[in-house]
C-alpha cells in the first residue's frame, strides 16, 4: 500500500522531457493550486511446487486513485477499479532446471532505456556458461484488427517484438551485457497515429500503424571499492534505425507531415 500526499503547482509542467531538448510548456499566470491526497495498492501471490519448477503468479493493481476523486475515491468508494498487473506461469525446463520460461501477462525488460513494460509473450532465460547469461524474449503489444474490411490478424502482422540479451562478469568489478531488439507491426489499415521527433514510443501507435524498428546496444558497469566508498562507472550506447509509416509525424518545427514514412537513424 502507498499513500502520498503532495501540494500541486501550476508551473509544475513548465519543464517536462521534452523540454531537455527545446520544447517547454508556457508558464502560467493564474489558476488553482491544489494539494491532494493519492493512493495505490498492489497486490499479488504466487503458487508454486515444493521444488520450485513450477510457479504462478497472479497480481492485482489499484493505483492512481486521488482522495475524493476518481473511480473509488469519493464517498462510498463505489468503483471499478482493480486492474490484473501480472498473470503468469514460470516452470524451469524439463532438461535443465537452471533455465526457465515464463509465459503469460509478465514483467519483461530489455533494457531500462528501451524497452521496460508489462506484455504478454514468452520469456526464457538461464546461463550460457559460468560467466554469461542470456535471455529471449517474444512479446505481441497488439492484435486487434479494428478494420471490418479486412480479415482478422494472421501470423506475425500483429505489433510484436524480439529480443535477445547476453549479460556477463567479466570480474567481479566489471559487468559487460549485449542486447538486440526487433519490433514490428502492419496495422496500417486501422487508422492514423501522431508521433513527434522527441515522442515515439511505439506502443502509443501499434495499432494503427506500420513499422520497423531494430535496436541495438550493449552496456558496462564498473564498480571499484575503496576506503572513501564505491567508485563506479556505467553507461549504455544504443543504437536504433527503421522506418515508421502510416501517421502523422510533427517535428520540432511544428509541421506536420501526414501519413508518410518516418526514418529512424
Amino acid at each position: 500500500m502507498n499513500n502520498r500526499f503532495q501540494a500541486y503547482s501550476n508551473q509544475r509542467d513548465w519543464f517536462n522531457g521534452s523540454g531537455l531538448t527545446g520544447k517547454e510548456n508556457t508558464l502560467k499566470d493564474d489558476g488553482e493550486t491544489e494539494n491532494f491526497g493519492e493512493l495505490k495498492y498492489r497486490f499479488w501471490f504466487e503458487a508454486a511446487t515444493d521444488n520450485d519448477e513450477v510457479k504462478g503468479v497472479y497480481a492485482t493493481e489499484i493505483g492512481g486513485i486521488r482522495y475524493g476523486e476518481g473511480s473509488g475515491g469519493d464517498f462510498s468508494g463505489d468503483g471499478v477499479n482493480v486492474e490484473t498487473r501480472w498473470a503468469y506461469v514460470d516452470f524451469a525446463a524439463p532438461s535443465n532446471s537452471d533455465h526457465r520460461i515464463k509465459m503469460g501477462l509478465q514483467p519483461v525488460s530489455v533494457d531500462k532505456h528501451l524497452w521496460n513494460e508489462t506484455a504478454t509473450g514468452v520469456m526464457a532465460q538461464g546461463p550460457l556458461s559460468h560467466m554469461w547469461n542470456y535471455q529471449l524474449l517474444w512479446g505481441r503489444g497488439d492484435s486487434s484488427n479494428e478494420n471490418t474490411a479486412e480479415s482478422a490478424d494472421d501470423g506475425f502482422d500483429g505489433a510484436d517484438n524480439f529480443a535477445i540479451n547476453i549479460d556477463g562478469a567479466m570480474s567481479p568489478n566489471l559487468k559487460l551485457g549485449g542486447f538486440l531488439l526487433y519490433q514490428t507491426n502492419d496495422q496500417i489499415s486501422e487508422g492514423q497515429g501522431n508521433i513527434n521527433s522527441i515522442g515515439y514510443e511505439l506502443k502509443a501507435i501499434a495499432d494503427n500503424s506500420r513499422y520497423d524498428v531494430s535496436n541495438v546496444g550493449g552496456t558496462f558497469d564498473y564498480r571499484s571499492p575503496s576506503s572513501g566508498g564505491n567508485l563506479f562507472v556505467k553507461g549504455t550506447a544504443i543504437y536504433q534505425t527503421g522506418t515508421i509509416e502510416g501517421v502523422t509525424f510533427t517535428p520540432l518545427s511544428g509541421v506536420n507531415s501526414d501519413n508518410n514514412c518516418s526514418t529512424l537513424v
